[in-house]
């Protein structure tokens, strides 16, 4: 209970968080990576189910007014009134009827029968916009294989140069640009989805990581011990190097000045011990550096207690030597 009341009100420790947020970007890293190319490929497997395969052309032309003193004709004839205007009726007969006049239109337009396909060309098949320059209209035409789009593209072209002819506010028209149908392949979306997943992806981490911080009552401080257990601290051991510092020795010799027969326990090693003797000689208790085991050392010092033995202090073990000196900011030993 002690270590979790304890553990519970600890303040912010902000060195320490940005230590061990330090220790795990990479891992943090490599989630946001991985987040980002599985929504890329999210997003690429849905667009070839959604879109299947798909050409698209590109027309240009290029419009004479009639003149008009006023200019209100060129200023009518917007972005938006050329694409209105090739899904009307008055273009959309026409692309129809061309269509027809084509010898190959049964072979390539054969899924489909005459309403279908009227119903297609007033969908997205086919779409216009003005550039600047309000004489230059260019149209894309869209379809599920080439020789569809490319029989819209030609009937389209022609339907559109009768039109104008046709249109009392317009004088002339003519082509001056016609690409073939080409495949699309994907589209700028394909970013959108990369940076969407790896941001979703760090946010996820992120919170993970904290949530795991919080919960997280491993020993990786002097000041961390101190806090939640009401014995002395006599300091830190390094693994693989021995005392961190002099303090630890000093320490030692200093609060064991009454014990001076005191066993050095690990957590593991209490059970085993003979309780006689460590109550007559105290316990130095060993935690480890850096575990989730709040609960075991909870159960180790409970042990000690109802057997009556002394714990001397405690001694911080096994720490990350390298961890450990950034925190405290020592390049080497005292």
């Amino acid at each position: 209970m002690m270590h979790n009341e304890a553990f519970m009100k600890e303040t912010m420790d902000y060195k320490l968080l940005y230590l061990r947020l330090k220790k795990c970007l990479l891992r943090i890293g490599l989630f946001t990576l991985a987040g980002a190319l599985l929504g890329g490929t999210i997003y690429l497997l849905v667009q070839s189910v959604k879109m299947g395969t798909i050409y698209q052309s590109f027309s240009q032309f290029y419009i004479q007014y009639d003149y008009d003193p006023s200019g209100q004709a060129e200023q009518f004839y917007n972005a938006y009134t050329w694409n209105d205007l090739l899904h009307a009726d008055p273009v959309m007969d026409r692309v129809f009827a061309a269509m027809q006049e084509n010898s190959a239109y049964k072979e390539i337009m054969a899924p489909y029968d005459d309403a279908a396909i009227k119903e297609l060309l007033r969908g997205e098949t086919m779409r216009a916009y003005v550039p600047s320059d309000r004489r230059i209209v260019n149209v894309e035409v869209r379809a599920e294989n080439e020789n569809q789009c490319a029989l819209i593209q030609e009937s389209m072209e022609q339907a559109l140069i009768d039109y104008v002819a046709t249109d009392p506010a317009l004088s002339w028209a003519e082509l001056i640009r016609s690409d073939a149908p080409k495949l699309l392949v994907w589209n700028n979306n394909l970013w959108r989805a990369v940076i969407f997943g790896g941001t979703l992806a760090l946010l996820l981490a992120l919170f993970a990581w904290w949530f795991y911080y919080i919960l997280d009552d491993s020993l990786y401080t002097i000041a961390c011990a101190e806090k939640r257990y009401p014995y002395p601290m006599a300091g830190i051991s390094i693994k693989g190097e021995g005392h961190y510092d002099t303090a630890l020795q000093k320490n030692l010799n200093y609060l064991g000045r009454n014990h001076p027969a005191a066993s050095q326990l690990s957590l593991e090693d209490i059970a085993s011990k003979d309780t006689e003797t460590l109550r007559q000689n105290g316990a130095i208790l060993l935690l480890p550096f850096g575990r989730r085991n709040g609960k075991q050392i909870d159960k180790a010092i409970s042990f000690l207690k109802n057997q009556d033995i002394p714990i001397v202090c405690l001694i911080i073990t096994e720490a990350d030597g390298k961890f450990v000196r950034e925190y405290y900011r020592h390049d080497k030993q005292e």
